[in-house]
């Protein structure tokens, strides 16, 4: 039964996590330029906004799930510049800029971490597919509160497997894109997928404040 709720929770935690978005483009484009487990690092930030999301959603924290979509708008307009300026920055980025950055591995590991954790934790659509996949599917109806936690804790497991999965995918094509010219141009490809996705954004946050 336990191994089942945990089961549902990973399923979750995959369909959550596998929509193309910010986070993977930043997944893919760390795991070429920079390796493997930066990009594992950089999925795992992702992994843990949507296991703080899925924990609101899943203990029906309503207050506070209130609050989170009351100011959606507010979290979009922030989360499209967090991720123009992303996008910005890598487009303008050289490989070798990256690689001076990023010398002293364990501070560049943390900060892949934090920047992921918080461009998924200003997206408010994240907890929007939670309580709404929680209800369709009805997957804390007349649970224990355990169960809920194994649900949660299988939202994480399945997140952070999309991640892997993503990371170790990515980086079977590493050895063709390590020449500088061609980090320069997935630089620049995944510099300018965010601004776009930065952009529709915020014209879906301008709509959304004109209709209401």
């Amino acid at each position: 039964m336990e191994t089942y709720i945990i089961f549902k929770g990973m399923l979750l935690g995959l369909l959550i996590s596998a929509p193309v978005g910010p986070v993977n483009v930043l997944c893919v484009q760390r795991t070429l330029t920079r390796g493997i487990v930066f990009g594992m690092v950089c999925g795992l930030g992702a992994a843990t906004a949507d296991t703080m999301y899925g924990m609101i959603a899943a203990f029906g924290v309503s207050r506070l799930q209130d609050f989170l979509l009351s100011q959606q708008l507010w979290f979009r307009l922030f989360g499209s510049i967090l991720v123009g300026y992303w996008g910005i920055k890598l487009f303008q980025s050289k490989p070798a800029d990256a690689e001076k950055a990023f010398a002293a591995k364990d501070t560049g590991l943390v900060s892949e971490y934090f920047s992921t954790f918080i461009l998924t934790l200003t997206n408010p659509m994240t907890i929007v597919a939670f309580a709404a996949t929680f209800t369709i599917f009805q997957l804390v109806q007349s649970v224990s509160w355990w169960a809920v936690f194994l649900l949660v804790f299988g939202v994480f497991l399945g997140s952070q497997l999309w991640w892997c999965a993503l990371a170790l995918g990515v980086n079977l094509f590493r050895d063709k894109c390590s020449s500088p010219s061609r980090l320069r141009v997935v630089n620049q490809a995944a510099g300018i997928t965010l601004i776009v996705i930065a952009l529709i954004t915020l014209i879906g946050a301008g709509v959304s404040k004109w209709f209401t």
